[in-house]
């Protein structure tokens, strides 16, 4: 768990009072055992470590995340917004990219299929009929144009010229950016086909030797009849600033002329040009005109939830507000955009949510219902907290559905579901709604306490990992009521209590840098999982070269030989108690954070990766769906 805000630090508050009792381990994921224990040992300095294991890591395979019927917002491709209302996103899963489609802004989103390789640009013409560009392997233009006739189940490669921006009238006439040779980035000219695409001609008179597109993401083609249409790009960015050029053609795009341009590197960090024409500040995204003289700038690295507009053509430029500056944490950058359409405004953002705006209403966010951080599984139900901080039970069979337990606000907070009850740690309380309850009860943390990571087995028993980092760990067995703080030989990222006494920790040992070519103070981090069956009197230590991302950030087991343990982009799982551990590495997504990652028995288990759907896998994380 890691809290959006961290309050001040202090130390901890008291001990634990003696309470005699028997407890039962909780069903979310842990083994059903008992622990009779009076109170939590009040030690003086930490406990030795007293076994050395090094674990062993066997061979891995990546994991493999399945497409649902939805995009997810985490993995966010490009998008097309037709004058008719119809949207059409891809997403990118290695080398497949997946198409989904919605016939209007509150229809629901529809697998349509995949096509081979990384989709940048999308173009359909009709519902049907569509274009996609696959980037190459150069990086700067793509290389590829696939085609279908079937709204995007079937696609067929057209093309393999190497085009850097597309745009077609109808199934066989078409206009492309390209680069002026091979592989340049510098010089750019216009390309028109009469065949879908299979055979390109060069326009006479549309050539721009002194401006170059550089790459597919930084131009942009709009037409509002065949024949008058605008193309804007840009050159390389660099420090939020890049220099911009707008050209207007009446002729289908035989010819062009320059209507206006940024200024040229350097320049003042101004967000528009000083006559109103191109801004030197922010990266093109894309061009909208709805009419002869009006028409709509998307920028990227501008303001969030605007856009330029002109009315004039394209000869000057002013700032707009679409969209809130901020949905809480997501933001809201404009990444496509229609202004009009039969159902009003549609803008598509930077971080995949979708927005819509009725004809005299205001801008409304329809897609995605949430987006999770946080997940827990336990006692049949699944819950999952959002970046608003909206605690959610969902359904196992459809994530849309779902129903709100609570809402803590964006500093969020993590649950844990346990038997009979859902336990909800926040920045400054511990909260347990009861089954049988319907509102949340709630026991103040202390005071300046700030969480890293913390779960509790029971409503009764928890730790707690105070940050930054350190060597000692916060426990109670009163739910929140008093903590004992517990010496560690070691500095604890995250947390996993089975039982009053049995715990797994995530934590590391820092060390200076040997040997040492900097001639300075470096601390370099080694990262072990540490495992204690006498609350923290002794510890056995886990050591390996644990690859991926980052330090281990969460830890959880479910029985004395089943666990899990994960840093930002790499899951490890072990079958026999941490000898061994077979890793699965993320390629798409990530592991946000200690309480991302739920696991279950059966190999099953969920994730929440700042994205929607969650994702569940029941083969101990080798693949994964969503719900």
């Amino acid at each position: 768990m890691k809290f959006r805000l961290a309050p001040k630090h202090h130390s901890a508050l008291g001990f634990l009072a003696s309470i005699a009792c028997v407890v039962s381990l909780s069903s979310c994921g842990h083994s059903s055992a008992q622990s009779s224990l009076a109170s939590l040992p009040q030690l003086k300095s930490p406990g030795p470590v007293t076994a050395q294991v090094n674990v062993k890591l066997s061979d891995s395979t990546p994991a493999i995340f399945h497409s649902g019927s939805s995009p997810n917002v985490l993995g966010t491709g490009p998008t097309y917004i037709s004058s008719g209302g119809f949207i059409v996103a891809a997403q990118s899963n290695g080398n497949k990219s997946s198409i989904y489609e919605r016939l209007q802004p509150k229809a629901p989103w529809t697998y349509q299929g995949s096509v081979a390789g990384v989709v940048v640009q999308l173009d359909f013409p009709t519902l049907e009929l569509g274009f996609a560009l696959v980037q190459g392997t150069g990086g700067q233009a793509a290389s590829l144009l696939y085609a279908t006739t079937d709204g995007g189940r079937n696609w067929s490669l057209v093309s393999a010229a190497q085009l850097s921006q597309v745009h077609f009238f109808d199934g066989a006439n078409g206009i492309a950016a390209a680069p002026s040779l091979p592989g340049a980035t510098h010089g750019t000219e216009m390309l028109l086909t009469s065949d879908g695409g299979r055979i390109w001609t060069q326009a006479a008179n549309s050539s721009f030797p002194q401006q170059g597109v550089y790459g597919i993401r930084y131009s942009s083609f709009s037409f509002i009849s065949r024949q008058v249409g605008w193309f804007v790009f840009g050159s390389q960015p660099g420090t939020g600033m890049q220099q911009k050029w707008l050209f207007e053609t009446t002729d289908g795009g035989k010819d062009w002329n320059q209507v206006s341009a940024s200024p040229p590197f350097p320049s003042p960090t101004t967000t528009t040009a000083p006559s109103g024409g191109l801004p030197i500040m922010g990266y093109i995204q894309q061009i909208r005109f709805t009419s002869s003289s009006v028409g709509y700038l998307v920028l990227g690295r501008a303001s969030r939830g605007g856009a330029l507009k002109t009315v004039d053509g394209g000869r000057h430029w002013a700032g707009i507000q679409f969209l809130p500056g901020a949905q809480e944490i997501s933001s809201t950058a404009i990444s496509d955009l229609a202004p009009s359409t039969p159902y009003g405004g549609i803008a598509y953002t930077v971080s995949g949510t979708l927005w819509n705006r009725a004809n005299g209403g205001s801008w409304v966010l329809i897609y995605p219902p949430y987006r999770a951080i946080d997940v827990s599984h336990g006692s049949g139900r699944t819950v999952a907290l959002t970046v608003e901080g909206r605690l959610l039970q969902i359904s196992s069979k459809a994530s849309a559905s779902f129903v709100t337990l609570g809402n803590f606000g964006i500093n969020g907070g993590d649950a844990n579901l346990v038997p009979g009850a859902t336990v909800m740690l926040t920045p400054s309380t511990f909260e347990v709604l009861k089954s049988s309850a319907k509102q949340w009860s709630n026991q103040p943390l202390p005071k300046g306490w700030s969480v890293l990571s913390g779960r509790f087995a029971t409503s009764k028993i928890g730790a707690l990992v105070l940050g930054p980092a350190r060597p000692e760990l916060e426990a109670t067995l009163s739910g929140g009521k008093s903590w004992t703080k517990i010496p560690l030989p070691f500095s604890a990222f995250s947390v996993d209590p089975l039982s009053a006494t049995n715990w797994w920790l995530a934590g590391g040992i820092s060390h200076p840098l040997v040997p040492n070519p900097y001639n300075k103070k470096i601390l370099i981090w080694k990262y072990y999982l540490y495992h204690t069956t006498d609350a923290g009197r002794t510890w056995s230590q886990f050591g390996a070269n644990w690859p991926g991302m980052g330090s281990l950030i969460g830890v959880q087991f479910i029985s004395s030989s089943v666990g899990y343990t994960w840093n930002e982009n790499t899951i490890f799982v072990t079958t026999n108690g941490g000898k061994t551990f077979v890793g699965h590495q993320l390629s798409a997504y990530y592991i946000p954070g200690s309480n991302s990652l739920a696991v279950g028995t059966g190999g099953r288990a969920w994730l929440a990766s700042d994205s929607y759907p969650v994702f569940e896998s029941k083969d101990y994380g080798s693949t994964w769906s969503p719900m």
